[in-house]
């Protein structure tokens, strides 16, 4: 878009692409490149409350939360985007009580994530 700068004081519209949101927002990422989960495509249709917590840049987050909701997705979907741009240099952790609980949730989790989007990831 151009037009005339009227003062010297007024900014001429910058236009955001696509590609300069995802990489700062994992819930635009998601949404916008479709990406795959375990039961279909990323979709904001009756998630609409997971975008706050996605476009967080906040270092802890906290939430009461009920199975089934989502949200874990939501943060495995962050975790993935942060590695991708290099928002986290040195990886994501995830700690669990056994062995056998971090491989489940790795198998469940990332493996379809990663197996079913390797184009974007």
């Amino acid at each position: 878009m151009v037009r005339a700068i009227k003062s010297k004081t007024e900014v001429p519209e910058k236009k955001v692409k696509n590609s300069d949101l995802a990489l700062v927002n994992a819930w635009y990422w998601a949404y916008f490149n479709k990406i795959k989960l375990q039961a279909g495509v990323f979709e904001l249709k009756g998630h609409e409350y997971l975008i706050g917590p996605m476009t967080s840049k906040a270092h802890k987050k906290v939430t009461k939360k009920g199975a089934q909701m989502g949200f874990t997705e939501g943060e495995v979907i962050c975790d993935i985007h942060g590695m991708i741009v290099g928002t986290y240099l040195k990886g994501v952790l995830y700690l669990f009580p056994t062995d056998d609980d971090v491989s489940e949730f790795s198998k469940s989790r990332f493996k379809p994530l990663i197996q079913n989007n390797h184009y974007h990831i």
